[in-house]
């Protein structure tokens, strides 16, 4: 059940060019919640979750963009700990600088849910990930978040929660 998570860039004139050295490690069990961002100026950042090679634990992994370097390998942006982490997003903010956020839960033994989290991190030029924070706790199950830069150094952030997967935001 291996998967990697690879990654390819557009030019006009010159069309895809596929790297074809991948952004994760290759002996976990699996990738999901991939998501990517991009900006005018060349920056972006890639997020995903993918599964330790224990099969109890979901990491988020960002890996960067720079125009002049490609992506760089993906990097664990949460705390160690046995917790389902889903429903991520990342955002970039004026500088091109990441922040992402995500949904983690953890379901007790006899099936009933453990309270709720979102947790975000953020990158700083001065440096690097600046670790996880909790943003918000809740009784009920958070399915999944988004999170949004302006251009004034703000950073929004929506997510749904509920009973059932399909629960309204």
């Amino acid at each position: 059940n291996n998967r990697w998570v690879w990654s390819a860039t557009f030019t006009i004139g010159s069309g895809w060019n596929v790297s074809w050295s991948p952004l994760n490690i290759h002996d976990d069990y699996g990738t999901g919640s991939l998501t990517l961002v991009a900006d005018g100026n060349g920056n972006a950042a890639a997020a995903w979750t993918q599964t330790g090679q224990d099969g109890s634990s979901h990491n988020v992994y960002v890996a960067q963009y720079k125009l002049s370097s490609g992506f760089g390998f993906g990097q664990v942006v949460n705390n160690a700990s046995h917790l389902m982490r889903t429903g991520l997003d990342i955002a970039l903010n004026p500088q091109g600088l990441p922040m992402v956020a995500w949904c983690e839960w953890q379901l007790s033994i006899n099936g009933s849910m453990i309270p709720s989290h979102i947790v975000s991190n953020r990158y700083r030029s001065d440096s690097g990930w600046t670790g996880p924070r909790t943003v918000f706790d809740s009784n009920i199950k958070i399915w999944m978040c988004k999170v949004g830069s302006a251009s004034n150094q703000s950073v929004s952030l929506v997510w749904s929660e509920g009973d059932q997967e399909n629960s309204q935001t």
